[in-house]
């Protein structure tokens, strides 16, 4: 008959489990109605046709949970479950087409909903598959994402939106993947931790590498950025130091400075005042002449103009306005009308001339209304030949058309932009022929790129995330007169673009890690199914053994620890085996173990003497179940102390002799503990114990265990049990010691309760002696007749002679015999006559003489003498046998026995005679009604029954009988 039974541990019932599952199918559902209801609003506000399938792909996982949810609620759990993780891994899969940024994040969120789901309702075989198929939708959907079409969505609340979800989802797993992991099988256990440990080394390195090298990619890109702002400064600056160049070539042209030179002579001798009010006379006249005036053609086509000042025109076509003035700022040449005669009141021809020092004036860029030119001011002053004299002024107004054409080609990219921002806060544009009034945001971003010291700054622009670097304008050679002008040229770039290659190199380490996870997937799908198959063989192999067949055996297939646990399952299923073929057996020697227990407890149960039963408590305890060392404590009438009552062996004894003890309230002591807390205290290796009182005595114990003795809820002693092995005492000790101690519990208070009980005795038995004492000496005195001596087959009564061996015999209360003329008195401590030497005494000197052999023993009633029986024969050797002197005893016992019988048979007459007398007296004194009848009948009766001769009876108060 197999002893093995089959069971399978349920953590939850089926119905639970399904409601369970119903509760995370509608916490589903809720999701992707929230989800659904976003999209409608998200289509609202931005009604394009990407928005709208979005809109159309949650409505329809929306559709298709409820259904699945709806199939759970009327029975068909597993079909229902199907339906909705296969819905969502196909939306997952289709949302990347026309949602950017969100594919890698939907996948993890897939998986997730697969782990979530499956187990509530899918066998452990479909647990696997949809893990498998929800990693490679997570793949599918990050590629997607990666390599999907430009024309995708990035709405910023589902890019918000969505990872919240994620986020909540993972948590709500991850609390019941740790929930449900121990119910797993191996193979999915295993997958999960392949896939997870792959997932997150892979994340973590793409992690990294992604965030070095877009760190190293931006910085290398701003770098890039930063070079080409100062490059276009440079080429800004370089252009305005050729133009410079250029007009200073022109005013060493010694023609035109003996020319200039020649016609400054015209003032001579003439004051400043007059030289001053004639200039400004010529300028209003100039203003109002018209174009073919003298005044004007003369400065227009004059030599000057028409040669140099054209030729210079030719060569420099950007120079759109050239003329001279001479050293009082007439003008002397031009290459077409002026608006003005005299220039000595403008601010630029007083930079140029610089109090007659003469200096360089670069003007700022300005759009003139009437020519609809952008340009700015160049003047150069003309020095006399072979002197630094200035001898008039050379003025320029360049056209900036080439600096925007500068602007223009410099622009980087789609979204690249060079702007020059010019002091006053005014930025030129290319597009716009002139400056622009830049607004607050732009300068702000301005300064912070001028004052730190970065390649670029990252700000939003517009809305929109843009990288800056700017340069200050400067020629080659870092001119002060370039350097001071404050020009500074931005290029600015959209964030977005500059980043492509960061972008790029992004889905390049995505789509790598997407491929190591995936074939990480499939390897640990693989792996996970090698590495649980020999594991599955084996709990198959198990679950036979479980259910009864202990002939299978475990293959071993491998040589790892796989195979060495094989090898020892089978090593345990043989070992089982045999257990099993030998379990009636230790049923029996187990059963045989709680005999010995009771049957001690009989034998305990029978030893009155509470010594003498501690000492059998211990001796039997350790020699029959072989502990070490076995003792007992006893608690004090106080309840404070317990007091060893008997201990095993030598250590036992000397422990007792020294009267060891051990206060109840005593920390350090296991056997203190257990009478406190009235439960057994069981250590396995006492030298590891803190609370362990150690005992020079017991020097070799390793394991120690006290048990309580109780008797109901009072705890009486504990029995104190040490082996010299650690870990020698175990529960099936604990239980057979208990149950021994129990008994011992009863034994203790039985002998307790007998030695009560025998001290009442005694103390009975004193008085009963005391009784029976003054009861024969009352029985002595009315006897006349108290000695007989039987003589061949008379029985004479004998007067009151004492013979020395009856005088012996009551004197030492035992029995006497004499022996060749001597008294030997027989010290029977075991028995009547004990096989020691008697010692002789001699007879009292007033004892008659005797001769032979004579025996006497006391009759003893309670241990009471009331008399003695002697044998005597006279003139012999005899000599007393131990049977004569055993039968004489039992004589006297059963003598004694009789005689007291008869006494109180005649005391017991008497008493039923004065019973009889004192009722028929009374029966007649309570017959009569009257007092004389009363009176006459007592009289009568008590003369009648006591027959005395004369009854008074008198009545009256104690004063009148006093005085008769």
């Amino acid at each position: 008959m197999s002893l093995l039974s089959s069971s399978q541990p349920v953590n939850i019932s089926e119905a639970l489990k399904a409601r369970q599952a119903i509760r995370i199918g509608l916490a589903t559902l809720a999701l992707t109605v929230a989800l659904t209801l976003t999209c409608i609003y998200l289509a609202v506000q931005n009604p394009v046709w990407q928005m709208w399938a979005i809109l159309g792909i949650n409505a329809m996982l929306t559709i298709a949970v409820g259904i699945g949810v709806w199939m759970g609620r009327q029975g068909r759990l597993q079909t229902g479950f199907r339906l909705i993780i296969v819905a969502t891994l196909i939306a997952i899969i289709i949302s990347p087409l026309f949602l950017e940024g969100l594919g890698l994040i939907s996948g993890l969120g897939g998986v997730l909903i697969v782990l979530i789901l499956s187990p509530q309702a899918l066998s452990q075989r479909e647990i696997n598959w949809m893990f498998i198929t929800g990693v490679g939708t997570a793949v599918v959907a990050g590629v997607i994402d990666v390599l999907g079409p430009s024309n995708r969505l990035s709405p910023a609340a589902l890019l918000f939106i969505i990872p919240v979800l994620i986020g909540l989802i993972a948590v709500i797993s991850g609390v019941l993947i740790v929930r449900q992991f121990r119910a797993y099988s191996l193979s999915t256990k295993l997958m999960i931790s392949f896939i997870a440990m792959s997932v997150v080394s892979v994340t973590a390195i793409a992690f990294l590498s992604s965030d070095a090298s877009r760190t190293a990619l931006t910085r290398e890109v701003g770098a890039g950025l930063k070079r080409l702002a100062e490059s276009q400064a440079l080429v800004v600056g370089n252009l305005l130091d050729r133009q410079v160049d250029a007009l200073q070539t022109l005013a060493l042209n010694r023609n035109l400075q003996d020319s200039v030179n020649a016609l400054n002579s015209v003032y001579l001798n003439n004051e400043p005042d007059a030289i001053q009010a004639k200039l400004e006379d010529l300028d209003r006249d100039w203003q109002a002449a018209d174009d073919d005036a003298p005044l004007i053609r003369s400065r227009i086509n004059n030599l000057l103009s028409q040669v140099e000042l054209a030729q210079f025109q030719a060569n420099f076509p950007d120079h759109t306005e050239v003329f001279i003035t001479d050293r009082y700022g007439a003008l002397i040449a031009a290459t077409g009308r002026t608006s003005d005669y005299y220039q000595a009141d403008e601010a630029w021809w007083q930079a140029a001339y610089n109090n007659g020092q003469g200096a360089i004036y670069i003007g700022s860029l300005e759009f003139d209304e009437s020519t609809q030119i952008l340009g700015n001011i160049i003047a150069v002053p003309l020095y006399a030949h072979d002197s630094d004299s200035v001898v008039g002024i050379l003025r320029s107004t360049y056209n900036a058309v080439a600096l925007l054409n500068i602007l223009s080609v410099a622009e980087p990219g789609e979204t690249g932009k060079v702007e020059l921002y010019l002091p006053g806060g005014v930025q030129l544009k290319p597009g716009f022929n002139r400056p622009q009034l830049a607004d607050e945001f732009s300068s702000t971003a301005l300064a912070q790129a001028l004052n730190s010291n970065v390649d670029y700054i990252e700000f939003i622009h517009n809305g929109i995330p843009t990288f800056a670097s700017a340069a200050p304008v400067t020629d080659i050679t870092n001119d002060p007169l370039i350097a001071n002008l404050g020009w500074i040229l931005v290029i600015s770039q959209d964030q977005e673009e500059i980043l492509a290659p960061v972008k790029t190199q992004e889905e390049l380490i995505q789509l790598l890690g997407l491929s190591i996870i995936a074939i990480s997937g499939a390897a640990a799908a693989g792996l996970a199914h090698f590495l649980a198959r020999p594991i599955l063989r084996l709990t198959d192999t198990a679950q036979q053994v479980a259910s009864g067949n202990l002939a299978i055996q475990a293959t071993t297939e491998t040589k790892d620890e796989i195979g060495t646990l094989a090898t020892v399952f089978n090593s345990m299923t043989n070992r089982l085996r045999q257990t099993i073929d030998t379990l009636e057996e230790q049923v029996t020697d187990r059963t045989r173990q709680l005999e010995t227990v009771v049957v001690i407890s009989q034998r305990l149960t029978g030893i009155l003497d509470l010594n003498d039963l501690l000492r059998q408590v211990v001796t039997i305890t350790k020699e029959t179940f072989n502990y070490y060392h076995v003792h007992i404590y006893l608690l004090d009438e106080q309840g404070e102390t317990l007091n060893l009552a008997e201990g095993y062996g030598e250590a036992g004894a000397e422990m007792k002799r020294h009267g060891h003890a051990i206060p109840l309230a005593a920390p350090k002591s296991l056997v203190a503990r257990a009478a406190r807390e009235g439960k057994v205290v069981t250590v396995e290796n006492v030298r590891l114990d803190p609370a362990w009182l150690p005992n020079s005595l017991l020097p070799e114990t390793y394991a120690e265990m006290a048990v309580p003795v109780m008797l109901g809820y009072e705890v009486v002693g504990v029995l104190d049990v040490q082996s010299e092995k650690v870990g020698g005492l175990t529960p099936d000790d604990e239980t057979a010691l208990q149950a021994l101690a129990n008994q011992v519990a009863n034994a203790v208070h039985n002998a307790r309760l007998f030695s009560k009980t025998q001290q009442a005795l005694q103390e009975a038995q004193k008085l009963q002696r005391l009784y029976t004492g003054q009861a024969w000496q009352q029985f002595n005195s009315s006897r006349t007749t108290t000695d007989y001596e039987f003589r061949q087959s008379t029985l004479p009564p004998l007067q009151s002679i004492m013979t020395p061996e009856a005088q012996a015999a009551l004197q030492n209360e035992r029995t006497i015999k004499i022996q060749d003329g001597a008294l030997d008195i027989n010290n029977g401590q075991e028995q009547a006559v004990s096989p020691s030497q008697p010692s002789i005494v001699q007879p009292p000197d007033d004892a008659p003489a005797t001769g032979g052999a004579a025996l006497a023993t006391p009759l003893k009633l309670r241990d009471q003498i009331i008399g003695v029986l002697g044998v005597r024969e006279e003139g012999s050797n005899r000599r007393w046998t131990e049977d004569e002197i055993i039968l004489i005893e039992a004589v006297s016992e059963q003598m004694s026995l009789a005689i007291e019988n008869a006494r109180l048979f005649e005391e017991g007459q008497r008493s039923a005679w004065r019973d009889q007398v004192i009722s028929e007296s009374t029966a007649k004194v309570w017959s009569s009604a009257e007092i004389e009848e009363v009176m006459k009948a007592a009289v009568a009766q008590l003369g009648d029954k006591l027959q005395a001769s004369e009854v008074v009876i008198r009545l009256g108060t104690q004063a009148e009988l006093v005085q008769e």
